[in-house]
């Protein structure tokens, strides 16, 4: 995604350019019609909560495929959080954002340049999981109660909407960019590497980081979605000035990719889940889709997880 920029293409109508009432009726949208039939909850996923989890084999096997959705190994859902004010105002605002400077940028403040590399990995998915490893590492790090409480609002969009689109990842691949398979082939490896590196299920928290510091200089697992994670975490705590900007950034970076993740061609899989209310990304589709937005590849890099046709 190019030097710690996701871009985004906005085409919008001549409407959207001369309507002056754009912008709010964007967030009177957000503020009302996103919230409504799939009950103001983002689900949640956490790759170093789920890892170690197996599926019973007694449920989940040859004779019940073709009846039941087989699950994988960590893939194991958190339970929902509410859609918080916070994180539906922070989405209106960089929306209304991308509409006026038609590009959508990820904003890493003075750490751009430290960054940049986590922001141009092989696809969105080593994205999505190399920064959701970040940000739980960052959690435990620096967490909400270190905090002022002025700083606190982007503590809660940067986790809640890290494990959301975590939960995409490994639950709707469809609503992402890329082949579903390739989602799903990405994060059985981050599983894998999580198994190897941490073992069994009593691990504790703080001993997983404990464990990731330890992989940050190792080579081999710079390579890996957890060590890059790790590596990632270590440079947000060490390179902030302050403790509430590596939230700002972190904060700042989920949103920026939640917009770029919701444009889509896939509109039978966004019909799918509308049916029973939609996803949260699914809402937002809707809002960049009548608003022009489209995601612009970037450049000079031929993702093999652009738009799906």
């Amino acid at each position: 995604m190019g030097k710690g920029e996701i871009h985004m293409q906005v085409c919008a109508h001549l409407w959207w350019q001369r309507n002056r009432c754009a912008g709010k009726l964007i967030d009177i949208l957000c503020r009302v019609w996103l919230v409504k039939p799939w009950g103001r909850q983002l689900r949640q996923y956490s790759l170093l909560k789920s890892y170690s989890y197996s599926p019973s084999k007694w449920i989940y096997n040859g004779l019940t495929a073709g009846y039941l959705d087989q699950k994988r190994n960590g893939q194991k859902q958190l339970d929902p959080t509410n859609l918080s004010k916070e994180v539906k105002m922070a989405i209106s605002r960089s929306l209304g954002k991308y509409l006026e400077v038609k590009q959508a940028s990820l904003r890493c403040d003075d750490l751009s340049d430290e960054l940049s590399w986590a922001c141009n990995l092989e696809t969105t998915t080593h994205v999505i999981m190399v920064w959701h490893i970040a940000t739980t590492f960052c959690e435990h790090e620096v967490p909400c109660a270190q905090l002022s409480e002025e700083h606190r609002d982007n503590f809660g969009i940067a986790t809640k909407l890290s494990q959301y689109l975590a939960y995409l990842v490994v639950f709707a691949p469809r609503l992402l960019p890329g082949h579903p398979c390739r989602t799903e082939y990405i994060f059985d490896h981050a599983v894998s590497e999580a198994r190897e590196l941490f073992g069994g299920s009593s691990v504790s928290i703080e001993e997983q980081i404990q464990k990731l510091k330890t992989v940050i200089d190792n080579e081999q697992c710079q390579e890996t979605i957890v060590g890059r994670g790790a590596r990632l975490g270590m440079q947000l705590v060490n390179g902030a000035a302050d403790k509430w900007q590596i939230w700002k950034v972190l904060a700042d970076f989920w949103v920026d990719m939640m917009l770029y993740v919701a444009p889509s061609n896939d509109t039978a899989a966004h019909a799918k889940y509308l049916t029973t209310g939609g996803e949260f990304v699914t809402h937002v589709w809707v809002l960049v889709s009548h608003a022009g937005i489209t995601r612009d590849p970037p450049s000079g890099k031929p993702y093999d997880d652009l738009e799906r046709s």
